[in-house]
């Protein structure tokens, strides 16, 4: 859509310009070829600036012509379409500039004024609607800015939705092996056991085929017993393991790691959101500073987790938050945590998350 505003601007300006070169003609009647030559040359200079867009060195080409009126009677008509040109460009002087020709070469000769008038009245339309159009442009712009934007944040509640989802099917396997093989792993381990020390106790019975298949069918629900509760864990760490994984493979620029305190009481909920925060982090540093090295500070206690992420990246202060921030601030907020940035010396990113909080539910 930009592309074909801006051709019909060349054609409103290109219409209005051979309007003027056939209006100045028409006055100039050229009586010697110099003088036609002349306004061939003025068209074929306006031909080359619209043909390559170029507008540099028009107050130069303006002065040409004024001082070549100074030699040819009528030659300053051919400074009115560069005048016009100058008030479609936005330079406000060049608009006494017809009129001052006029005045000057040609005071009491209506036909000039008239074209000078037109040169005036349609480079300031021009420019009008030209204005009016960039405005509209940028407003459409804006919109689809903002759309991305919904579009984006989609995305990503959609992508949380997922990981909330995955957490809490990884979280329930989890309890459900972790309830199996506390409970009856240990029950059936007891029996089994149980049953053994019989058969040592009791040899005569222990020989018997009803004792013998209680045994079989014993031992063989403690093997599957096992096999379940091994194909019943996650593929990989539900927090610990992935979080490592992105500093692990964070090859930007070196990068400092500490730890301190505890973290048995962080859910995969907690290491979800901070492994979120993290790479998001990690992609501004990548993308935004010019960073020589990365510190990431983990730290827990019974109330809080605490996730601190620093570079020596170079970053303006009034730069606004990214999209990716905004959202996971939001994200964080709804489990009553934190996000902020603090740009000092080093771009830092604070996280904040509570070590109770109601769990969303998928």
């Amino acid at each position: 859509m930009q592309k074909s505003v801006a051709i019909t601007y060349r054609q409103g300006l290109w219409a209005a310009m051979l309007g003027l070169f056939a209006i100045i003609i028409f006055i100039l009647r050229p009586q010697t070829p110099a003088v036609f030559l002349l306004w061939l040359a003025a068209l074929g200079s306006i031909v080359v600036r619209f043909r390559f867009n170029n507008t540099k060195g028009l107050l130069v080409e303006l002065a040409v012509w004024v001082f070549l009126a100074l030699l040819i009677d009528g030659i300053f008509l051919l400074a009115y379409p560069v005048a016009m040109l100058l008030i479609y460009e936005g330079r406000w002087p060049a608009a006494a500039a017809p009129i001052m020709l006029w005045l000057v070469f040609a005071p009491f000769d209506a036909a000039p004024l008239a074209a000078a008038l037109y040169a005036v009245g349609t480079g300031l339309l021009l420019y009008g609607w030209h204005l009016s159009q960039y405005s509209a442009q940028q407003e459409l712009d804006a919109h689809r800015e903002r759309l991305y934007g919904y579009e984006r944040e989609r995305e990503d509640l959609l992508e949380t939705q997922d990981g909330i989802s995955r957490l809490s099917v990884l979280t329930e396997r989890d309890r459900i092996a972790q309830k199996l093989h506390d409970d009856l792993g240990h029950e059936l381990t007891g029996a089994n056991l149980a049953l053994r020390a019989f058969e040592v106790k009791c040899p005569d019975s222990a020989g018997e085929p009803s004792f013998q298949s209680i045994k079989e069918k014993l031992e063989a629900s403690v093997e599957q017993l096992r096999e379940s509760v091994e194909l019943n864990r996650p593929e990989e760490s539900l927090g610990d393991e992935r979080f490592r994984k992105l500093i692990e493979r964070f090859d930007f620029c070196p990068l400092d790691h500490r730890r301190n305190g505890t973290f048995e009481k962080l859910t995969p909920t907690h290491w979800h959101l901070m492994a979120s925060v993290l790479k998001e982090a990690f992609t501004n540093v990548q993308k935004h500073s010019r960073a020589t090295r990365v510190e990431v500070e983990l730290y827990a206690d019974e109330t809080l987790v605490r996730l601190l992420v620093r570079n020596d990246g170079v970053q303006s202060e009034s730069a606004p938050a990214g999209m990716g921030l905004r959202f996971m601030r939001r994200r964080l907020e709804g489990v009553g945590g934190t996000l902020s940035v603090h740009t000092d010396y080093h771009f830092t990113l604070v996280c904040v998350i509570p070590i109770t909080f109601e769990e969303v539910e998928s």
